[in-house]
């Protein structure tokens, strides 16, 4: 018996890895990916370009080490996105964080996260300022 809600279920296919407008999955078979949000069909799949939660969590471990020579956390804490961060934390580098506190998150971004954040992300490449290659002639 699961205490898990199904409230929103898996796709029948496994995706390994995309490449442009291509999605591949575990099995090999290659997909157009037409149902893509803006970034991916502006940019798509595995552009060099984009950053990920790994690579955040990533330059954080080096902001840490390199520059204010901390090695090891007592804890990471983090909520919603955060708290994808915190999993990669413990992921990565388990040797240098001893707990960590993810609130209201999971390991992965689920598919209706991810169209919420592309909601978002039109928002925010709908404004005047946007130059359309993620940059503004605008600071913040």
């Amino acid at each position: 018996m699961s205490h898990l809600m199904n409230t929103y279920s898996r796709l029948p296919v496994a995706f390994s890895h995309g490449e442009g407008s291509w999605l591949t999955d575990t099995e090999g078979k290659r997909y157009l990916d037409a149902l893509a949000g803006i970034a991916v069909s502006t940019l798509g799949h595995n552009h060099p370009a984009l950053v990920t939660a790994w690579d955040n969590v990533h330059a954080q471990r080096r902001l840490l080490t390199e520059v204010f020579g901390v090695d090891r956390v007592a804890c990471v804490y983090g909520w919603s996105m955060g708290a994808q961060q915190a999993y990669h934390w413990a992921a990565a580098f388990p040797g240098a964080v001893e707990r960590i506190v993810a609130v209201c998150g999971s390991a992965k971004t689920a598919v209706h996260n991810q169209v919420f954040l592309r909601g978002l992300l039109a928002v925010l490449e709908a404004a005047p300022e946007y130059l359309g290659d993620a940059s503004t002639r605008a600071g913040p």
